[in-house]
């Protein structure tokens, strides 16, 4: 785990190398913010991107009215180097990270306030488990160019314990592939949804912003199918039965309740009981020389048990 991390650290610090050394006067992040703000002032929009993008990292200082204004010449500069939808990220991102935002109306142009209110409409619309979800920034050593990689890490809770999917796609659109547990991947500046999941466990749908020279540290929690169960007992004992025409075990009394059995082993199941997702099922015990037994179990909600004692009829073949 604290390989790749290490080796995204290096690759940043090279990043940020690229830039001139005059630009990188300043001591700190929020040092940083005051030298980006006087670049701004004196129209050197480049400078002030890359100097004001890296006073913005949120573990350096308060976010205060001097985080947001700078947050906001920022995304003027931006605009001013025609990179207006990187201007727009970066307000995507403060505003999923910091929440509401009192934007400063001192001397911004129109195209600020619009890239902001795209930004927040954005943010409302989206689909993201972002309770099931903590982030962390790892910034640059440094300040680093306004147009460089940013990088994204996920790992869960569950990676101990077993095997867990991560996908990842660009706005939801382009598919980028799996993503190893713990793997820094380079990515272009965007918004990204990961997706988790894990079997027995939830999915879980994450959307972040990767913003340039950043790594974006994404720790998701997975939560606990708390399945509905299917308990039959049978008469005869033995029955096989079947869930949406397939076997899923056989059935059998017993004292103090019923058990599923599993249709390959022959013993019962962990659960004692067969998981049913949510929605219509159908249900068939059948035994040889008994009439079957079928019915739709209709399943509302996780959680809860489904009880059937079934006594089969004898199958006399016309004969009363």
């Amino acid at each position: 785990m604290r390989r790749p991390l290490v080796l995204a650290t290096a690759t940043f610090a090279l990043l940020a190398g690229t830039v001139p050394q005059s630009w990188a006067a300043a001591q700190n992040a929020r040092d940083s913010l005051v030298a980006g703000s006087q670049a701004y002032d004196q129209g050197n929009f480049e400078r002030a991107a890359a100097l004001l993008s890296y006073g913005l990292d949120p573990s350096a200082g308060p976010e205060d009215s001097v985080w947001v204004v700078s947050l906001q010449k920022l995304s003027h500069a931006l605009i001013e180097m025609d990179r207006a939808p990187l201007a727009t990220l970066w307000l995507r991102w403060a505003l999923r990270h910091h929440g509401r935002l009192r934007a400063s109306d001192t001397d911004f142009p129109p195209a600020v306030f619009t890239a902001l209110a795209d930004a927040a409409l954005f943010v409302q619309r989206t689909q993201s488990d972002d309770s099931l979800a903590d982030t962390r920034w790892e910034w640059p050593a440094g300040p680093a160019p306004a147009v460089t990689l940013g990088a994204l890490r996920v790992t869960t809770n569950a990676d101990s314990v077993q095997d867990v999917d991560v996908a990842l796609t660009l706005g939801g659109l382009v598919t980028l592939g799996d993503l190893a547990s713990g793997q820094v991947r380079y990515l272009p500046p965007g918004t990204y949804t990961v997706v988790a999941s894990s079997s027995g466990l939830r999915e879980a749908k994450v959307e972040r912003e990767v913003v340039p020279g950043v790594v974006t540290a994404l720790h998701v929690r997975l939560q606990a199918i708390h399945r509905t169960l299917l308990y039959v007992t049978a008469n005869p004992p033995l029955a096989e039965v079947f869930v949406d025409g397939e076997l899923v075990g056989v059935a059998r009394q017993r004292t103090g309740g019923a058990v599923v059995f599993d249709a390959r082993t022959g013993k019962p199941s962990k659960a004692w009981g067969h998981p049913l997702p949510v929605g219509r099922h159908r249900l068939s015990v059948r035994a040889p020389g008994y009439l079957p037994f079928d019915t739709t179990v209709g399943v509302g909600g996780e959680g809860k048990e489904v009880r059937f004692s079934v006594r089969l009829r004898e199958d006399k073949g016309g004969r009363p």
